[in-house]
């Protein structure tokens, strides 16, 4: 699973604990469905060993906490002396455990050696689900695919079991909304359609109908945190994705065209990209194009430590006031920006931001959207001398089709 490494000091190699747990699940998710584009790029067989780790860990992870389905923020071995020093104070001390934060559990069973995170909230099912629903969609290797349906199954059985509520046993419950439903149900109906189907196609008609409204807010927010919307989002990329009924995919492809008008301002590359995989005429999009292709060229080298800026002084820079909060008026390129665990998840016109620690963050930001343009066409290789060669564009063949069929069809995917 993906973390943060903490550095004894920036001029030291000695590692001394992993960070930014809490939003394990979440980038593991998502750094799954960037492996998927990079092999779609590069067809090397490292990349399959990669997506078939991390589909062991989530695999465990979900099988850890004494409630079947259950996704963690994050697993780890109780021994592991990196591991220990996070989860001794993760979510404040617990006085009746010594060595265990409040949140920190030891594993069920036969994963007694392992220590889970609680509290996993929607973004960590979201990011977890458009990993999954990605590889679906590209995948034919028969063991990626009993390796996700496993995980699938286990996750959606547990969320139907508990009433559609995020609980873990410890921590409070809570609801999950209908975007997040819908999109769990559609993965699920991947696998299973006899099963999950009927479930799907009831659940999709209520969302389109009476909660249309609730993609009104959709947009990546230029004053504020933009983390709830870029993982709903996600869910949207996963349904546009795998429906396939053609009058429902031209609603998600219009829920996410509006997203990404509404976000051309703040300069996200994850709207971008979500109208890059809904719509083939977009590769020539020039608004588009300058988003992706100028942030990543942009994107300093690695490795990516945690640092500070304060632009609140800066009278160069146009500012204003907002939701109590000093911002720029525009957004900043990222040169300009704090140094933050995932870039994309953070306002681009924040003022103050980001601490000055010996903490290097994974990239997991970059290397999204890197491989995704990579294989949407819209960015060369690093030769820049390699063709460009776009995704073939998908076409739909009516309303919905059996999952059988999916494997038909002449696009590329994993294992072929």
């Amino acid at each position: 699973m993906v973390v943060s490494l903490r550095y004894r000091s920036i001029h030291s190699k000695e590692v001394i604990s992993y960070e930014n747990l809490e939003n394990s699940a979440a980038w593991t998710g998502l750094y799954l469905g960037s492996c998927v584009y990079r092999w779609m790029v590069l067809r090397e067989s490292e990349n399959l060993k990669d997506i078939r780790m991390l589909l062991t860990g989530l695999n465990r992870a979900v099988q850890s906490t004494g409630r079947s389905g259950v996704i963690p923020r994050f697993v780890g071995k109780a021994e592991d002396s990196l591991y220990r020093e996070a989860y001794s104070r993760f979510r404040g001390e617990d006085r009746q455990r010594l060595d265990f934060g409040r949140l920190a559990f030891r594993g069920e069973g036969k994963h007694a050696n392992l220590v889970w995170l609680g509290g996993a909230n929607r973004e960590d099912y979201a990011g977890v689900n458009w990993g999954l629903s990605s590889l679906l969609y590209y995948t034919r290797d028969p063991e990626i695919v009993s390796q996700v349906s496993n995980i699938v199954v286990r996750v959606v059985s547990r969320l139907e079991q508990d009433s559609w509520r995020l609980n873990d046993g410890k921590d409070e419950p809570s609801f999950i909304d209908p975007v997040l439903v819908t999109a769990w149900l559609r993965t699920a109906a991947l696998i299973d359609p006899k099963k999950y189907s009927e479930k799907y196609n009831k659940q999709v008609t209520e969302l389109l109908g009476s909660r249309k409204s609730d993609f009104s807010d959709s947009g990546i927010c230029r004053y504020g945190d933009p983390t709830p919307a870029f993982f709903r989002l996600a869910n949207l990329i996963a349904l546009n994705q795998n429906e396939m009924n053609h009058a429902r995919h031209l609603i998600f492809q219009e829920m996410i065209s509006k997203v990404q008008r509404q976000s051309q301002a703040v300069l996200n590359p994850w709207p971008a990209l979500a109208y890059l995989e809904s719509f083939t005429s977009s590769r020539t999009d020039s608004t588009t194009l300058a988003i992706l292709q100028g942030l990543l060229y942009e994107y300093p080298s690695p490795p990516r430590w945690s640092a500070s800026v304060n632009l609140s002084e800066n009278g160069e820079i146009d500012q204003i006031n907002a939701n109590g909060e000093r911002w720029t008026r525009y957004a900043q390129l990222i040169s300009k920006r704090p140094s933050v665990p995932f870039l994309w998840s953070y306002p681009s016109t924040r003022t103050v931001g980001g601490v000055d620690e010996p903490v290097v963050y994974p990239g997991l930001d970059f290397l999204l959207a890197y491989w995704m343009a990579r294989h949407f066409g819209v960015t060369p290789g690093e030769d820049l001398g390699t063709p460009i060669t776009p995704m073939k564009p998908r076409k739909f063949s009516g309303p919905s089709i059996p999952v059988p069929a999916l494997q038909a069809t002449n696009r590329p995917v994993v294992g072929q």
